[in-house]
């Protein structure tokens, strides 16, 4: 990202995040893995689709203005791990379509699967 981008990112308080799918091993690795990009709030189980479910449907610890989450190498899970691949597309999908129904957030979110 250069400078000028990142200039305008803080400006307009935009929170931008890219999740790279292609080494989670396993539902542990995915649960770190979001955990230590969204710093979830203490009842976050660490083990649970759940609660994990539960955090990114709340997001209002983030102090950003617009969040943009970006996914990454979802298929390449498919080849691997066909029941990993299936629970986290379902908890993607659960995502996108909870922000885009939204009318009542603060963060204006937009989650994107690559």
């Amino acid at each position: 990202m250069k400078n000028g981008k990142i200039k305008e990112y803080l400006k307009n308080k935009i929170f931008e995040v890219e999740i790279d799918l292609k080494n989670v091993k396993n539902s542990s690795n995915f649960f770190k893995e979001m955990n230590d990009v969204f710093h979830f709030p203490p009842y976050f189980r660490k083990n649970s689709y759940d609660s994990l479910n539960d955090c990114m449907r709340d997001l209002s610890w983030i102090e950003e203005d617009k969040i943009i989450i970006i996914f990454k190498n979802l298929n390449f899970l498919k080849e691997r791990n066909e029941k990993l691949f299936l629970d986290i597309s379902a908890s993607l999908e659960l995502y996108r379509n909870f922000w885009n129904d939204s009318i009542d957030s603060k963060n204006n979110v937009k989650i994107i699967i690559e």
